[in-house]
């Protein structure tokens, strides 16, 4: 599935099958994301999408968000949520720009199932 093109722009398009999200198959913290939208288009017409990691422990464990399976580093969030925002790139695929550093992202995790620790 791709975004529909508002613009002509080459990163007005993006799948939304990527990036690949990690499930409880692979863990059994990861959870999917609560919110996933594209929210529309950047300055230079490329699409902008959201994301949103929640926490089933709110007030008692923060989600996470992993990203390429850790080789970039995680995001904790608040006492219940984290969002991030991912934009297309010209390649068709999502970059995020965090703390200054824009990467290309490929893998995204959500940690927010912790019933285990907290039943």
């Amino acid at each position: 599935m791709a975004v529909a093109v508002e613009t002509t722009a080459p990163c007005a398009q993006c799948s939304l099958d990527l990036p690949t999200v990690l499930t409880q198959l692979d863990s059994s913290y990861f959870v999917p994301f609560d919110n996933d939208n594209v929210i529309g288009y950047d300055v230079d017409g490329c699409a902008v999408r959201n994301l949103t990691c929640t926490s089933n422990r709110p007030n008692k464990i923060r989600p996470m968000i992993e990203f390429n399976n850790g080789t970039l580093g995680t995001l904790p969030g608040n006492l219940t949520t984290v969002t991030i925002q991912l934009v297309c790139n010209e390649s068709g695929s999502w970059k995020m720009t965090l703390f200054g550093f824009t990467n290309q992202i490929d893998i995204l995790s959500c940690f927010g199932d912790f019933s285990s620790i907290f039943p």
